[in-house]
């Protein structure tokens, strides 16, 4: 199976720094992305920190000569969020989302906090293979049917950086040539729908058109949030 892969992240139009980051590493088949909160650089520092952390788990595991152990490396980089927050204080405390995909020759392994997310486009449908961890989601499981209130959607219930130990979704996935796979934080998906990506994405000569394009159009549709993307097309 051949991979072609593209990460790529924007500011938007109505912030004034990027708390959102990316990790991309093609020789190990390891992605990542992450959206920091927190306001100011705390997000920054604290997104940056966890792609950070998958980085040296991964290096650590190849010199070892084995495979990168996702939850393992996920709690490694919630345990750093946590430890930079204590150096930062009260009132400035930080936290990030964290998605994380291996990509294996027949199947993939994620693992997953918080309310970026990771897509797979086959044919002519698409799913969402995480499940958000907001109040907006824990309402619907609870109450199916309840309209949700708009602020609900974004309020995290699980993030890196909490001082609590963390649940970390663990996942499995078949994958096969001609898939799309798609990590993105929700900056990107609050301007566009998986309908609209998934028609874009087929279409698309390549990973790093697709996100040029996406990421445009988020822009042209308001821009409110930072949008970050790692695509990978397998053929």
């Amino acid at each position: 199976m051949t991979i072609t892969t593209h990460g790529l992240s924007d500011v938007g139009k109505r912030r004034h720094n990027n708390e959102d980051a990316f990790y991309a590493d093609d020789s190990r088949h390891l992605y990542a992305v992450a959206d920091g909160l927190g306001g100011l650089e705390a997000g920054e520092e604290a997104s940056a920190l966890a792609v950070s952390v998958i980085r040296e788990q991964a290096e650590a595991a190849s010199k070892a000569g084995s495979q990168v152990d996702l939850v393992f490396a996920v709690s490694e980089a919630h345990r750093a969020v946590c430890r930079l927050n204590r150096e930062l204080g009260p009132g400035r405390d930080s936290g990030t989302t964290l998605t994380v995909l291996l990509l294996l020759k027949e199947s993939c392994v994620v693992a997953h906090v918080g309310d970026s997310a990771l897509y797979r486009f086959r044919a002519d449908s698409w799913e969402k293979l995480t499940t958000d961890h907001t109040e907006a989601e824990e309402l619907r499981r609870r109450r199916p049917g309840t309209r949700v209130p708009e602020r609900f959607e974004h309020t995290l219930t699980r993030c890196l950086g909490q001082f609590v130990k963390l649940e970390i979704d663990h996942y499995y996935y078949p994958v096969a040539p001609g898939d799309r796979l798609l990590l993105c934080t929700d900056g990107l998906t609050r301007h566009i729908t998986p309908d609209e990506l998934g028609g874009e994405i087929f279409a698309a000569d390549d990973p790093e058109s697709f996100l040029k394009k996406m990421i445009q159009l988020s822009n042209e549709r308001g821009g409110s949030d930072n949008a970050t993307g790692v695509a990978l097309f397998l053929s």
